[in-house]
């Protein structure tokens, strides 16, 4: 991705996200603080999405394990 590229929305490169079953399924904070369903699919999304400022690797796992299962 270049800096002027802008980055795709999942769940799991989202400044809410924590790892729950990595790196398949992330626990968003956001949902969960507002008494919503907060266990998600690493390349799920929703509107509240924000980029994450620090390097995850759960997205680009999730990915490469999605490739995988395809094949």
């Amino acid at each position: 991705m270049t800096k002027t590229e802008e980055p795709k929305k999942f769940c799991g490169n989202c400044h809410h996200h924590n790892t729950y079953e990595y790196p398949d399924v992330i626990f968003c904070f956001n949902q969960f603080q507002q008494g919503k369903k907060a266990i998600y699919s690493t390349l799920d999304r929703c509107e509240q999405w924000k980029l994450q400022s620090q390097e995850c690797f759960c997205l680009r796992d999730a990915l490469t394990t999605q490739h995988q299962k395809r094949k």
